[in-house]
């Protein structure tokens, strides 16, 4: 090869070098495409189930639905106090007095509350007990009163001031003073059993202030029917919509317990709160919305 043609070739191989070396320091040179990465989206969390076999009050034995989440309550108050009730094990049969199973009840949790050998509480009773027991445990005993279905007020400071029922006919009854003064709790179930002699269905029903806007700690009374009352609520922040929880005891005397909401399977033991239809429980009450009341001391409150 001649030598005009090698030095053309060695000086093509030089420039094509120097201009390599250039466009790799060029900063103005564009980098290499990336390619575009679609974000994985976040799974969306699964709610946790209604139950929770494990919780022991209602407050951990019972989630929200999904989407709902439980109401603001004062702490302190009776709706608190209900919500943190203890619970019998997952399962535990509702009692009767003496011990004996009751069958079929339609129980989704029972109240860990116990009941003596001689117990009258039957049926209403049981959500008198409810806000006697949480005013004691508060120490509101001042408050404790219910009437007999006669009208006749029946105080614990009058009984725990050592007054027992006199009966004088099968109308009339009056206090007489037979007993030392004393508030034990024991005190107060001997009070009760006695008030439950006197008292149903009808004379809680005047005890209580008429409401429309259900609240825990609420009832519904009716003769017909008895009673049951609201145990704890949860809201919808979406829509507003609300439930609730209902316990209640029946005849003959037994433990309280929870109820099921058998026409709702998908949300039970919650229960919807809808005023366009009667509340019909598992239980087979029926309560029109009128027959929701408030214990009168609590209003304000």
């Amino acid at each position: 090869m001649k030598r005009s043609t090698l030095c053309l070739c060695a000086a093509i191989c030089l420039l094509a070098g120097s201009l390599s070396g250039c466009a790799k320091g060029n900063p103005e040179a564009e980098p290499p495409a990336v390619p575009s990465v679609t974000p994985t989206p976040s799974p969306t969390p699964t709610p946790p189930p209604i139950k929770n076999p494990a919780g022991g009050t209602v407050s951990t034995r019972f989630n929200p639905p999904a989407g709902y989440a439980r109401i603001e309550l004062e702490p302190g108050g009776f709706g608190a106090y209900l919500r943190e009730l203890p619970l019998k094990v997952d399962g535990a049969p509702v009692l009767l007095l003496g011990g004996q199973v009751r069958d079929g009840a339609p129980a989704a949790a029972t109240l860990r509350m116990e009941i003596a050998a001689t117990d009258h509480q039957e049926g209403t009773d049981a959500l008198i007990r409810l806000r006697a027991e949480y005013l004691y445990q508060s120490e509101q005993t001042d408050v404790i009163s219910y009437h007999f279905l006669s009208g006749f007020a029946c105080a614990f400071s009058k009984w725990s001031d050592g007054y027992r029922i006199r009966e004088l006919d099968i109308r009339r009854v009056e206090w007489q003073q037979r007993a030392e003064p004393s508030a034990t709790y024991g005190e107060l179930l001997s009070y009760l059993n006695t008030l439950f002699l006197y008292a149903n269905a009808a004379s809680l029903s005047d005890e209580l202030l008429r409401v429309s806007d259900p609240r825990p700690g609420d009832v519904f009374v009716n003769s017909k029917s008895g009673g049951v009352m609201i145990m704890d609520m949860a809201q919808n922040p979406a829509d507003g919509e609300q439930v609730f929880l209902l316990a209640q005891s029946r005849i003959p005397t037994q433990e309280i317990y929870l109820l099921r909401n058998d026409s709702r399977p998908d949300i039970s033991p919650w229960y919807d709160v809808n005023q366009a239809a009667a509340l019909i429980t598992a239980e087979g009450g029926v309560f029109a919305w009128t027959d929701l009341g408030r214990f009168d001391e609590m209003v304000g409150g």
